[in-house]
């Protein structure tokens, strides 16, 4: 039943999808004009007239925010440096926690020993080859 019905949803979306060819006029296609395409001229350097006007124009100190002294500057960069505690326990109780699952898996995996105590009797004397 459910091969079935894939069959006919199959089906249905074929005859659905299925285009007829176009017969186009080439003598309309090429009467028509195409649209001309202008791009924008390319930067290729930074020597350029738009280095000339940005180096003119000043930035507003009041843009840039309330900077302050050096020492607040190292003091934020030293703490966003600084790693959190909380990453490091969890890395390592991570990894602590891999090594323990895959020395369970190696034990369970690894072939159990048993020693059978066989009774062999008397040992067997040697015959001459013959």
């Amino acid at each position: 039943m459910k091969l079935l019905s894939t069959i006919l949803v199959v089906l249905a979306t074929v005859s659905i999808a299925g285009a007829t060819p176009i017969q186009p006029d080439i003598k309309k296609l090429l009467s028509t004009p195409r649209p001309t395409q202008h791009f924008a001229p390319a930067r290729v350097g930074w020597n350029g007239p738009e280095a000339a006007a940005s180096s003119t124009e000043a930035i507003p100190a009041e843009s840039l925010g309330n900077i302050g002294p050096r020492t607040d500057q190292r003091q934020a960069l030293i703490q966003l440096a600084t790693p959190d505690w909380r990453i490091f326990l969890a890395l390592g109780a991570l990894i602590f926690l891999l090594r323990l699952l895959r020395k369970r898996a190696t034990l369970a995996a690894a072939p159990a020993i048993y020693s059978i105590p066989v009774d062999v009797g008397e040992p067997q004397t040697r015959r001459p080859a013959a």
